[in-house]
This record gives C-alpha cells, structure tokens and sequence, in this order.
C-alpha cells in the first residue's frame, strides 16, 4: 500500500510540475536550402577538394549521434526550400514535395518555418506543409486570422525531461520576400508572442527551446528581453557558430547552412534550469560516410537524374570567376544587370545583390548553375520613372552601401560619381548610356518584381510610373542571352566612382 502511494504521489507530482533533472542532446541544422546534393569545400586548399555536406550525408552523421546520444532531439529552424532544383522539382504534384519526403527519411521531431517556405506561392506551401513527418511549429505566423501551423509549439518528454519547443518567425517577413508570395499572411510580434507561449507552458515544461528563424543579431537581442527560455536554435543569417553565445542566461547556437554542418548541444538541467551544457559543430564530411541509407539514396540519384537531364545542358563559358559581393559593385551582379537591360531594350537596369546566390568559377556554365546562382522565382518587369527619381535611387542605394544597411542594387547603363558630405551621399553627375541624367527626362528601367514591385519602397523610394510585367523569368532570360552570346570575360567595370 506504502508503495502504490508512493508511486501515486511521484505520478502526480510529475502531471503538476515538479521539476526533473538529467541530460538532454539537441541536434540541429538550419537553413538546409534544398541542399540534397553534397558541394565542394571551396575554402579547403587542395586539389581535389573534399565534398561536404547533402541529405543522404546529413542523415548519416545524424543517425551516428543517435546512436551515441539515443535520447536525441533533431530539430531544424527553417528555410529548407529554394537554392536548388529540387525545391521547384514537381514530385507529387507538389513543388519541393521531394525534399520534404528526403527531410522525412532523416527523422526530424520538430521544424518552423523560414521566409523561403513561401517562394513558390501560398498554394504550393499549404500543400507542402502536410507532408513533413515532424512536427511544424510556428507562434507568430497567421494565415487569414488563423495560426498558420496546428501549433504555436509542442511539448516532448526525452528521458524524463519536458522540452517545450517554440516557433518564431522574423517580423521583416514582408520586407524580404515577394508580397505577391504572401496573400493572407500576417506576422506578429516575436517577442511579445514568444513570452506569452513562455508564461502558459513555463509550469508545465523543465526546458524551453526556441526555434527562431530571426537571425543571429536578432536572436541575441531577443535573449536580452526573454525570461525563461533556456536556449535558441537560431536559423536565417547562415551563422556558423563553433560556440554558443550566452545572452541572458539563453544558450543560442546555429549551424551554418546547406547541410554542410550538424549542431549538437547537450545541456544538463536541474531545478528548471540549464546548469552546464557541451557543444560541437559538426562538419558533414562524405567521405566519412560509412554506410548511407539505401533508400534515401535511391531516392537522391533518381531525382537527381531527372533534374540532370534537363538542367546539365552547357549555356555557356566564363573567362573569369564570378564573385557576389553585397556592398559593392561585383561582376557577377554587372552581368545579370547587362543582361536584363539588354534583353528588355531599356535605358538601365537594376538587380539586388541578395538575389544572387552563388558565386561561380571559371569555366563551363550549366542551366544548373544559373539556377543556383537565381534560385528565386522572379519575373523580370520594365518601369518608367524621371531622371531626378534616378538621381535619388542612386543616392539611396549609395547611403546604403556605405552604411551597409541592405545588399545593394547591381547597375547597368548607369554611371555616377558621387562624393560623401557629412555622412551623406550627394550625387555629383550621373549619365546613362554615355549622356548627363536629365531630371525632367522620363526613362525605361528593368529589373524583377521583387524589386519593383514588392519592395519598391526598400529599393526604389518612389512609385514608377508604369510597370509592365514580361511573364519571364530572370533565370530563362539569362539562359537565353548566355546562349546568344556564350562567351563571358567576367570584367569588372568602375560604374560608379567615390570622388574624394
């Protein structure tokens, strides 16, 4: 009877919140961007280079620290889709459905969802979303009044310990992606939804875990304003942390990007609280795979051979490396510039440093690597606007740059020079296609719609005067002209000049 009462209370206990102690191991990765392929370790200096990273690799290396950790949480903080083929490969029906069912055979418990989820338009995201096996969890995302997934978070008991484990998404949503992409979105406050879910599940849980897709400077500025939570597994920024940063009292960690690497942070909670921890990011060598699982692997080459018949094909030769560059001018961002202008027939044209995804070396250029390098589904648009709104987009892009506040717009057709006075861009003269920018004079400009439409406000600062949509993608426009002219020297020209 003294038993079966002890066992009662301990039972009771346990449902009403007494806190319980022991070990627990997080394996994480972010940002997988529909890597399923391995890529070369460009910043290793051999010949050849190791490969690292892909799904069937991922999976090894997780399937390893399971075996060595058994009671281990596998958790992913978002963006799996857009980077690759295969996140717009049709499989199913479904754009990206065969990623997810690889992510699937990897044996994720728990994911939230990042700003590319939506690449490809709500209707193609809310059939994906069903298809993960883990559970998605996001707190802050709403989809016409409603939560977008069935749950703001979930609570999973590993070995004795109560993990409540909470999705956020960054606040910026709309200020990145495609609004086109987000009809019927809404986005609430990380912070204070965070904190509320924080104070319901606090009694009910002995560890809290964030998975937030705010990025590694807005995951640190949210640890100062949280109570409670016990770590962050950070995604968005690409952040290849070594070593948590401890902010607060809140563990936060990330693992860089594309599969390349595997977090794994074991803490050891007593009392409600993380009294130690142990950390190590893991690179995802293949060569130090084993023994891949069979059917993930059948199912990487087989749509990968699907992919490879259509997007091998050779477009054409580069002279010289492309290398992207987010504060300054870069060749690679010149060329796609050229391209769309030269394409659309128009004055100048504009392309955002971020949308380029890729850098390139010298040699062979596959359709493949033209859709690595523009994975996004931008539609290239003409515009019109006056020769002073050129003068102020030049004079904001400029302060831009120098501040490093966004990745710039790429140019062509525009040359400038320009001084700083008191911390300010003054555009000293500007010409397009070799004559002075006339203020009252009207010009055509081209770009994507995800500069001239849903961003016009970030990247613009004015209204163009009429915006006439080409139904073509940048990805086939640059095919096109590459097979018009395949022969690339890859220069980089002065276009716009600091005068001192």
């Amino acid at each position: 009877m003294i038993k079966k009462l002890f066992f009662l209370l301990l039972l009771v206990g346990i449902q009403v919140g007494i806190c319980q102690e022991g070990r627990i191991t997080i394996l994480h990765t972010n940002d997988l961007h529909a890597q399923y392929i391995p890529m070369e370790a460009t910043w290793i200096n051999s010949d050849p280079k190791p490969e690292i990273g892909g799904i069937v690799a991922l999976e090894y290396f997780i399937r390893q620290q399971k075996k060595l950790f058994p009671q281990a949480l596998v958790l992913d903080a978002g963006d799996m889709m857009t980077g690759t083929p295969v996140s717009v490969y049709l499989y199913n029906g479904v754009k990206g459905g065969g990623f997810v069912e690889m992510v699937n055979r990897v044996g994720y418990d728990v994911i939230t969802i990042g700003n590319h989820a939506f690449d490809e338009g709500m209707e193609n995201f809310l059939k994906l979303l069903p298809l993960y096996d883990a559970e998605v969890v996001s707190a802050n995302l709403f989809y016409r009044d409603s939560l977008l997934t069935q749950k703001p978070y979930t609570i999973i008991t590993k070995n004795n310990i109560r993990i409540g484990i909470i999705g956020v998404m960054l606040s910026g949503l709309f200020e990145i992606t495609a609004r086109s992409k987000l009809d019927g979105i809404s986005v609430a406050d990380p912070l204070v939804t965070v904190q509320n879910i924080v104070r319901e599940i606090d009694p009910e849980t002995d560890l809290i875990v964030l998975l937030s897709h705010l990025g590694h400077n807005d995951d640190i500025k949210l640890a100062g304003e949280l109570q409670n939570v016990d770590v962050i597994v950070g995604g968005h920024s690409h952040y290849r942390m070594t070593e948590p940063i401890v902010t607060n009292g809140i563990i936060i960690v990330q693992a860089g990007s594309k599969t390349r690497y595997l977090g794994r942070l074991s803490v050891d909670v007593k009392a409600d609280t993380v009294r130690d921890y142990e950390y190590e990011l893991i690179p995802v060598w293949v060569n130090d795979v084993e023994n891949p699982d069979t059917e993930l692997s059948e199912l990487v080459n087989r749509i990968r051979q699907d992919i490879s018949r259509d997007y091998r094909r050779t477009v054409g030769t580069l002279k010289t490396d492309w290398i992207r560059q987010n504060y300054q001018e870069s060749n690679v961002g010149q060329f796609i510039a050229d391209a769309i202008r030269e394409t659309c027939q128009a004055d100048f044209a504009l392309i955002n440093s971020g949308g380029i995804r890729k850098d390139k070396r010298a040699g062979d250029i596959s359709k493949l690597d033209m859709f690595e390098i523009l994975p996004f589904t931008n539609y290239v648009v003409t515009f019109s606007c006056l020769g002073s709104q050129v003068i102020s987009l030049l004079e904001k892009n400029l302060n831009a740059q120098h501040a490093e506040e966004y990745a710039i717009l790429q140019l062509s057709g525009i040359n400038a020079r320009y001084k700083i006075d008191n911390g300010q861009v003054r555009v000293l003269s500007a010409t397009i296609n070799g004559r002075a920018v006339e203020p009252g004079a009207r010009y055509l400009g081209a770009s994507v719609d995800f500069i001239i439409v849903d961003q016009r406000e970030n990247f613009l600062g004015f209204e163009p005067l009429q915006v006439n949509p080409m139904d073509k993608l940048i990805t086939d426009v640059l095919i096109e002209y590459l097979i018009a002219q395949p022969i690339i020297e890859g220069r980089l020209e002065p276009r716009i000049q600091r005068i001192d």
